[in-house]
């Protein structure tokens, strides 16, 4: 389910509003100093760190699926239309030896905005029936403005990956390790500031797929952590401080057709529950949710897809619950 990824971005600017305009020694900064009126501090310098650490959860979340590389399939395009928002992806076909992904989405309002743009391009170096082991190179370029502040994030990351399976089992394992530089920058009333930062991100992943009379279950369980720095103020110069996100995710889906097999017609949806730490300057938020998902997907015989689903996202956690409906083409070639 991806009617997440749309609003994935609203948080980063939420958060990092939030260091804008504070009166000096009445209230903490995003990088928890007492404000100073310092003539030579940007305004936006308070934007950075905690837009820093956002984006490190939005960069875990747009991590690509590696189980599909060890099948066929793939090769396609997606479109997804969620209220205030939309997404588009490319994707080629998973048994291609050199294969690409691409992703945009968009969002705007009254007095906000954001856009972003996700490539990723790979190659399988070693392929046997239930092994892959490739690299791939990932693009990632997000802006977004609220008010008059304006948020801007462009990332360069590769790596090596590794799916596999053992013999006729169904668990699919999977790994990848990426190492990268971005650059984040940030500016309000006029002034702008922008500073590079190197990251690393490590994901593992197991899924498995269970068949049942009259259903299909599909359970995973997915492991992603990503380190490196954000910039931080402190007159009369800048220096870092190291930031940390780990988020761990477990869910079952399932499947179960509707009328006769050769109508295409499909039940799908899942509950997944989501775990996430993140640390700044040993300082620690933990945050856990669960979500819900129920739809209909209809198949048609050249394996084009059209679905609609319900999803409330949030559940039993300290983030607010979100209700919505979305409405997903995807066409495969």
């Amino acid at each position: 389910m991806t009617a997440l990824a749309t609003v994935a971005y609203a948080p980063l600017l939420a958060a990092a509003l939030a260091g804008v305009g504070v009166p000096e020694g009445t209230a903490q900064d995003l990088v928890h100093n007492v404000a100073a009126s310092d003539p030579t501090a940007p305004v936006t310098i308070g934007l950075l760190p905690e837009a820093a650490l956002s984006r490190g959860e939005v960069l875990l979340a747009a991590q690509p699926a590696l189980p599909p590389f060890l099948g066929r399939g793939g090769g396609r395009f997606e479109a997804e239309a969620v209220s205030g928002s939309g997404r588009v992806q490319f994707s080629s076909r998973h048994e291609w030896p050199i294969w690409a992904r691409a992703e945009g989405e968009w969002s705007s309002g009254e007095t906000s905005g954001s856009r972003s743009f996700h490539t990723e391009i790979g190659g399988h170096f070693y392929r046997q029936k239930n092994l892959r082991i490739g690299g791939m190179i990932q693009s990632d370029r997000r802006a977004g403005t609220r008010d008059s502040v304006r948020l801007k994030r462009e990332d360069w990351m590769a790596g090596p990956y590794v799916v596999m399976k053992h013999g006729g089992q169904p668990l699919v394992f999977s790994g990848s390790l990426l190492l990268g530089a971005g650059r984040i920058s940030a500016g309000a009333g006029g002034t702008a500031q922008s500073y590079s930062a190197f990251r690393s991100i490590l994901t593992l992943g197991v899924t498995g797929s269970v068949q049942l009379p009259g259903m299909t279950l599909s359970p995973h369980l997915k492991f992603g952590h990503l380190s490196g720095y954000s910039p931080v103020y402190s007159a009369p110069a800048q220096a870092s401080e190291a930031i940390s996100v780990i988020k761990s995710e477990v869910g079952l889906d399932f499947s179960r057709p509707i009328g006769a097999a050769d109508r295409g017609l499909e039940l799908v949806g899942g509950l997944t529950g989501h775990l996430s730490r993140a640390e700044r300057d040993r300082e620690l938020e933990d945050l856990s949710y669960g979500r819900v998902d129920l739809g209909l997907r209809h198949s048609d015989s050249a394996g084009s897809e059209t679905r609609i689903s319900t999803f409330v996202d949030g559940l039993g956690g300290d983030r607010q619950s979100n209700l919505g409906i979305g409405l997903y083409l995807d066409q495969k070639f």
